[in-house]
Order: C-alpha cells, then sequence, then structure tokens
C-alpha cells in the first residue's frame, strides 16, 4: 500500500537515495546524482523553516518518490516557489 506523509529530517536517508536513483536516469532531474544523507537533512530542516513543504511518498517503509517546493528567499517574491518532484521508475505510469 503506498502513503503519502510530510518529510521528515529522520526521512534523510532514504529520501537520499531515492533522489540518487532518478537522478542517476539523466532524464528529470537537472542533477546527474543525488545528495548525500547530511545534506538531504538540512534541505528537509530548511524547507520548514522557510515556510517550504516536502511531501513523501512510501510503499510501506521504502520511499518512493517526493514532492517539495522551496518558497523563494527574497522580499516581494516569498508568494512564489520552486517544485521538485520524483518518482522511481516501477512506480510511473499506474493509474
Amino acid at each position: 500500500m503506498i502513503s503519502l506523509r510530510p518529510s521528515t529530517p529522520d526521512d534523510a536517508k532514504e529520501v537520499s537515495t531515492c533522489v540518487d536513483a532518478v537522478s542517476r536516469e539523466r532524464r528529470f532531474l537537472g542533477n546527474v546524482v543525488g545528495f548525500t544523507a547530511d545534506e538531504t537533512r538540512s534541505f528537509i530542516a530548511s524547507l520548514a523553516e522557510k515556510g517550504g513543504v516536502q511531501m513523501i511518498a512510501l510503499e510501506e517503509r521504502m520511499v518512493i518518490g517526493w514532492c517539495d517546493v522551496t518558497v523563494m528567499p527574497f522580499e516581494g517574491m516569498r508568494h512564489v516557489g520552486r517544485l521538485g518532484m520524483g518518482l522511481l521508475p516501477a512506480y510511473r505510469g499506474q493509474a
């Protein structure tokens, strides 16, 4: 069963693994390798501090995808966000 929930810094290792897998496809993301678990932990923590959000999709306890919105950091543009998302190949195209 697939579930969705907000990520926490404790999810960093699993989110990092998922992002790395999608990055290595070299098709959908600007980066070609993922981020370390420490970098991912910092990113997740900073989202909450800055008004952003990241949702993760899980099958059981495995992170299979993510969607995040990062708020723009400068005054006058805080109503604008950058969308990032990815899903492992095995879970794409399902209804």
